[in-house]
């Protein structure tokens, strides 16, 4: 069992969907999640690929989750 799970299901299971956002900052172009950012990224196609990189592994994931609570 993960630290911070208790019942062994993620916290975002049957409510919104994690949203992946691609955001300008003085340095470069960062990927975005509930306000945390990575590190910069030197243009923002770069960083548009890791988001919906990150976005299609976390989609996955929702959906292993919702398969193993029915």
């Amino acid at each position: 069992m993960m630290n911070g799970y208790v019942t062994g299901k993620s916290a975002n299971v049957g409510g919104e969907r994690r949203r992946y956002t691609v955001i300008e900052k003085p340095d470069g172009w960062c990927v975005s999640l509930n306000g945390m950012t990575t590190g910069a990224f030197p243009n923002r196609a770069a960083a548009a690929t890791v988001a919906r990189s990150l976005q299609h592994q976390a989609d996955n994931l929702n959906h292993v989750y919702e398969r193993k609570s029915h």
